[in-house]
């Protein structure tokens, strides 16, 4: 477990921008080499240190994905039908003439279509296609591109800030809960999952649903308060 939890920070590593400050990415560098070194070492001790560097990582890695996405959108087929041979390009063409897309065979929803050979050379191709973008996304956000780039690393970095508020006051939240254990509980899973979406051990946080969670658990906690003692029969003095 403790060897994909590892893998997961390699890749949190590997995903940084060239523009990524250079100090932070190798202190970054030096955690995780020094996690990798010790045969001891724990999940916990992974997600922990993953979790401390999600924050100020996830504004960066969230702009590069968002390069990401629209150099695949524009520029996807171009980069993968030429590295496909003759006649799985011709099976290829027909498969979109027939409403398939590039994404479907990404996401391995074309599997019925093509033959277990045609699907070796299928990711073989897909596999040279996201390093060619990734080599590309790199070019332009370092390049041409860096200043919008990096407006969209602010941008981002705005959204992180105000979900980092939003954790917060669930974590008081939680501390300020005496009387039930099992909304302490869930609060703290909550905040857990939203902090490991910063750095590839859940999905992404969304501030939407942060907002939501912390307007949920305030109801949960009213309704939980109302409730207590609601199980008892109430002692009627029939002599008044």
């Amino acid at each position: 477990m403790s060897a994909s939890t590892l893998n997961i920070f390699r890749i949190f590593h590997r995903d940084l921008p060239a523009l990524f400050p250079a100090d932070r990415r190798a202190k970054i560098q030096e955690v995780l080499k020094r996690l990798e070194n010790n045969p001891n070492v724990s999940v916990e001790e992974i997600e922990n240190a993953l979790v401390a560097f999600g924050y100020e990582a996830w504004p960066w890695h969230k702009a590069k994905r968002h390069f990401w996405q629209r150099a695949w959108d524009k520029l996807g087929e171009h980069f993968f039908v030429p590295k496909l041979s003759a006649s799985l390009k011709e099976k290829y063409g027909d498969f979109v003439l027939c409403g398939g897309t590039l994404r479907e065979v990404h996401a391995g929803a074309s599997v019925d279509y093509f033959n277990i050979d045609e699907r070796r050379e299928l990711i073989d191709a897909l596999t040279q296609l996201e390093n060619d973008l990734a080599r590309h996304v790199d070019t332009q956000i370092s390049g041409v591109e860096k200043e919008q780039f990096l407006r969209l690393v602010d941008e981002y970095r705005l959204v992180a800030d105000k979900i980092k508020v939003k954790l917060v006051e669930l974590r008081m939240l939680a501390q300020g809960e005496k009387d039930h254990v099992n909304l302490v509980r869930e609060i703290n899973e909550k905040v857990k999952l939203f902090e490991h979406g910063w750095c590839y051990l859940a999905p992404e946080p969304d501030y939407r649903d942060v907002c939501e969670a912390v307007e949920f658990f305030k109801g949960r906690k009213k309704d939980l308060n109302r409730m207590r003692g609601a199980h008892l029969i109430p002692e009627v003095n029939f002599y008044l």
